[in-house]
């Protein structure tokens, strides 16, 4: 693969995680879930992200988990 592809791939790959995360996102937002159930979804698109990237989960940490429990929060509430 030429440098064009391997970017172009790339590219791919991050719309991948930028749409799996707004689904998740969605998903706490629409559907009436517990707290726990929330969390699992955010560790199953957590894990998901490291499959397409591995070794990101700090990025993934550092990207997205402060999204995700600003809208546990808002939409799930504390139990």
């Amino acid at each position: 693969m030429d440098r064009a592809e391997l970017e172009q791939l790339e590219e791919e790959r991050a719309r991948e995680v930028v749409g799996i995360v707004d689904s998740a996102i969605l998903r706490i937002m629409n559907k009436r879930m517990t707290r726990d159930e929330a969390l699992e979804l955010v560790a199953e698109v957590r894990r998901r992200v490291t499959e397409i990237f591995p070794g990101s989960e700090g990025t993934f940490d550092l990207i997205y988990l402060g999204r995700f429990q600003r809208t546990i929060a808002e939409y799930v509430g504390e139990e």
